[in-house]
């Protein structure tokens, strides 16, 4: 049915608005017209089941979207999804449907300005400024990475905050019960936009841009050696690879009486000193 199309469509924007809204409260990276997209949604969608605008529950409609929010909370790869899907689906319905969009002028300022057209075009414009977005090209001093790792301020790669992300934690559980004792270090490829969250011996992969989890199978792995950091490096070819995160538990290496074990943690600290992100 058309109206099932129109209600997929209208459902999609308004939730995907109520996003863009929520993101760019918490992260704070540009404005939005948020407020004036939402009521000229909610206008259409009432228009479309033929019921009072003020008798609309928004809770169904944003249940409606075709496009939800990934566990991970990566609006990166969400907007994208939204964006395809209007890309895509019925344009001879959202055409339809942007003509007559009704507004009610005393509750909303300008209103005809925007509607589903206009948002298609911001959200690429979205899209288009995350994609841009990775800090640890914009603080080419390595000092003031330091002391945003340190002091636990985010640090954002395609607008995804990539310091103590709670989202990211869970998932990291429910997919590999990879609960934080169990992570050794935790490191950002620059290059290839990924994060490495390190167990003893082990490697779990985070791709941000399409919002995907692997495991490193082709790297014997062994955290415990000084230099691991630079073996992976080498393994890789890739060198632009920083450690932001390294878990002090599984850095306990006691003097003893043992000369090896000495020399060794020796050559540790040396190493971390000069090659860590995190001091």
């Amino acid at each position: 049915m058309i109206q099932e199309k129109e209600q997929l469509i209208v459902s999609t924007i308004f939730a995907c608005n109520k996003e863009i809204e929520k993101f760019c409260n918490e992260t704070k990276l540009f404005e939005t017209n948020s407020n004036i997209y939402h009521f000229n949604m909610l206008s259409l969608y009432s228009d479309i089941i033929g019921t009072n605008f003020k008798s609309l529950n928004e809770s169904q409609i944003l249940n409606e979207s075709y496009v939800k929010v990934p566990s991970t909370n990566n609006y990166y790869k969400y907007f994208r999804e939204v964006d395809k899907f209007l890309t895509g689906f019925h344009l001879d319905i959202q055409n339809n449907l942007n003509e007559s969009i009704t507004i009610d002028t005393k509750k909303v300022e300008s209103p005809t300005n925007l509607n589903i057209i206009t948002f298609k075009t911001e959200l690429k414009q979205i899209i288009e400024k995350l994609s841009k977005i990775d800090d640890f090209q914009k603080y080419s001093n390595t000092d003031i990475i330091k002391t945003k790792i340190f002091a636990k301020k985010p640090l954002f790669v395609y607008g995804y905050n990539i310091i103590n992300n709670i989202a990211l934690q869970s998932e990291l559980v429910n997919k590999f019960q990879l609960t934080q004792d169990k992570i050794a270090s935790i490191l950002y490829n620059k290059p290839e936009k990924l994060l490495y969250f390190c167990t003893k011996n082990q490697i779990f992969v985070y791709n941000i841009e399409v919002d995907e989890f692997s495991i490193l199978n082709d790297f014997k792995f062994d955290f415990t050696e000084y230099n691991y950091l630079q073996k992976l490096k080498e393994h890789l070819e890739i060198f632009a690879i920083y450690e932001i995160f390294v878990n002090v538990n599984f850095l306990d290496i006691k003097f003893t009486d043992n000369l090896y074990n000495d020399v060794k943690f020796a050559k540790y600290l040396e190493y971390r000193k000069a090659n860590e992100i995190v001091k």
